[in-house]
């Protein structure tokens, strides 16, 4: 995987890709197909973070790990975000999650905007509750919204 990322990237750090995997105990001798879900996943950050980009999106990146595994992902994330100014996208169901990553936050539903701004903002403007809390109220505002206009 390290020499197909190398090969297709003009921006590739491939000490940086050592580097990591070293770190995190993931051996190039091991087959992609042999490791674990959190380590696929890490392998997947590291040929990201590799590449030195700006900006990095995730699509639900922790939909198929464990809770370690996911504990190990979202410290990764942190760091490398902190470490090389990045800007990071997040898209997840889970909302516990985002408390972890997020300072700013938008939340959808049936295609709109329910919800934007950055998360002390929007825990301020809700009396400080949980981050959860404001995006549940949200989104059962919106079902309900959307419930009466398809019975209505």
């Amino acid at each position: 995987m390290l020499r197909v990322a190398r090969n297709l990237n003009l921006r590739w750090d491939h000490d940086r890709a050592l580097s990591r995997l070293d770190r995190l105990g993931i051996s190039l001798r091991q087959r992609v197909g042999a490791l674990s879900g959190g380590q696929k996943a890490q392998l997947a950050l590291t040929i990201a973070l590799a590449r030195r980009p700006e900006l990095l999106v995730f699509d639900e990146p922790l939909a198929s790990l464990d809770p370690l595994a996911r504990a190990d992902f979202m410290k990764s994330v942190r760091e490398a975000v902190a470490e090389d100014q990045i800007s990071a996208v997040f898209s997840t169901h889970v909302v516990a999650e985002l408390e972890q990553v997020a300072d700013y936050l938008i939340v959808l539903g049936h295609g709109e905007v329910l919800l934007s701004g950055t998360t002390a903002r929007l825990t301020a403007a809700h009396g400080g509750e949980s981050l959860e809390k404001v995006i549940l109220s949200a989104l059962r505002e919106n079902a309900q919204s959307h419930s009466r206009e398809v019975v209505g």
